[in-house]
């Protein structure tokens, strides 16, 4: 059975909203080694890049989640997304559906994601949210925004999964 959530979706701006991207950056200070990439850092995620959409839920006054999506080329989106701790599961599969729905309703051509392989739980709720696996990458470095698959000896093979969701053809 479906419960009924409540929460509301708002756009964030890196000029108004700093204390609350802090607060959001804040959730994941420490970093689960076997599950997480390396991070992006606080400047990149609170930065005021044209090319990012950062949209914040809320359960009343109190910030639950935010989502950002980097447009890495025109109509395609690549998602990020961090929560509170305890926040239910519903309220973040209602929420990051209404988003997706949003996001290719205005016109994006897709929406993807990677997500370190083992990391289980989040492939599960990208799952919940109607996105398919692509393919699995394996990276020698941390995170997939800034390497290439070519081996270097300073980081190890890890295994990436890419998640997409399509919008509609035009």
């Amino acid at each position: 059975s479906r419960e009924n959530v409540m929460y509301r979706l708002q756009l964030l701006q890196p000029a108004s909203d700093q204390e609350l991207f802090r607060e959001a950056y804040s959730w994941r200070s420490k970093r689960k080694k076997h599950t997480d990439a390396e991070r992006m850092s606080f400047e990149e995620f609170a930065s005021d890049n044209p090319h990012h959409v950062v949209i914040g839920v809320f359960e009343g006054e109190r910030l639950a989640a935010v989502f950002l999506l980097w447009e890495y080329e025109p109509g395609f989106y690549d998602a990020h997304f961090t929560s509170r701790r305890h926040v239910s599961r519903e309220t973040l599969t209602q929420a990051g559906r209404e988003i997706a729905r949003l996001v290719l309703g205005s016109g994006a051509k897709g929406i993807t994601a990677w997500i370190v392989e083992r990391n289980t739980a989040l492939r599960r709720y990208i799952e919940d949210l109607g996105f398919e696996k692509i393919q699995n990458k394996t990276f020698r470095c941390t995170s997939v925004s800034d390497c290439s698959s070519i081996p270097t000896d300073a980081h190890p093979a890890r295994v990436f999964v890419q998640y997409g969701i399509k919008g509609e053809a035009r």
